[in-house]
């Protein structure tokens, strides 16, 4: 009986040193991994190239017709498609575009040119579509052929037809987020209590 009476305080104290030390840790601020660092270098290359070429410099610039077909794709990607939202049905459309080479490289005017006409297809192609939750879904180009000067290019777009309500869709400009969105009826009571603290 001694030994278990022992026992009890030991465990006590380790319990209480145990608490004491976690509890006074100070919190660090996380650290990017590698993943989060690439992703961020991705982003600020692809601002880069839209910064260059909306804004209509005229550096000289040129690019490989590899990547002027990669970041035309990734820019078109990046700021239209939305590949993470769950639609009704698909809808598959072929594009084809013609890219001006010199020496074997794209202008930064016209990689804007094909980037331009690649946008101006997808929104007009959603105007004609019925129903108005449309949205790109994925849109893949590809290089087809090079022939002397010009690079034939061919673009398949990927469309959700009529989003599936209910799922998560995040805020917009102008949504109440810090309150009655959940609330079912316009009793100011029931608001209240709908209401989610910030």
């Amino acid at each position: 009986m001694k030994h278990q009476l022992l026992k009890f305080p030991l465990y006590t104290a380790i319990l209480m040193l145990g608490l004491n030390t976690s509890c006074n840790k100070t919190l660090e601020s996380p650290t990017l991994t590698g993943t989060d660092n690439n992703a961020q270098q991705l982003v600020k290359m692809l601002q880069t190239i839209e910064t260059k070429i909306t804004n209509n410099y005229k550096s000289g610039e040129s690019l490989s017709i590899d990547s002027a077909v990669w970041y035309a794709e990734a820019l078109l990607n990046y700021r239209n498609a939305r590949a993470d939202q769950w639609y009704a049905s698909f809808e598959l459309q072929q594009y084809t575009y013609t890219l001006y080479l010199s020496n074997g490289l794209a202008s930064l005017s016209h990689l804007a040119a094909l980037y331009n006409n690649m946008k101006t297809d997808i929104i007009q192609a959603m105007l004609q579509m019925e129903g108005a939750e449309n949205f790109l879904k994925l849109a893949d180009l590809r290089i087809d052929s090079i022939q002397g000067n010009t690079a034939h290019l061919s673009m398949t777009a990927v469309y959700g037809l009529n989003l599936i309500a209910g799922l998560y869709l995040p805020f917009k400009a102008g949504d109440d987020w810090s309150g009655a969105l959940w609330a079912s009826t316009t009793d100011n009571h029931q608001q209240e209590n709908a209401k989610v603290p910030c």
